[in-house]
């Protein structure tokens, strides 16, 4: 999405906020809209807390050795 975000140069944060909300289902959008990083309307603070709600972007994002070793196998 940061990449998006920079290419079509949106750097409001509701703007971020709505779009990224845009691509989730009705379920996940009602819970991510009810965080109150949302209601504060900050990108940042959101994309923090939806690290701690999926801490598999944490590790994406990071990368892993296992990950490295099995792209090298």
């Amino acid at each position: 999405m940061e990449q998006l975000f920079q290419t079509v140069e949106i750097t409001e944060d509701q703007k971020k906020l709505d779009w990224i909300t845009g691509y989730v289902d009705t379920d996940i959008h009602d819970q991510w809209t009810s965080f109150k990083e949302y209601e504060a309307r900050s990108w940042n603070w959101f994309l923090e807390r939806l690290k701690t709600e999926y801490l598999e972007l944490t590790t994406e994002e990071q990368g892993s050795m296992d990950h490295l070793r099995k792209l090298c196998r």
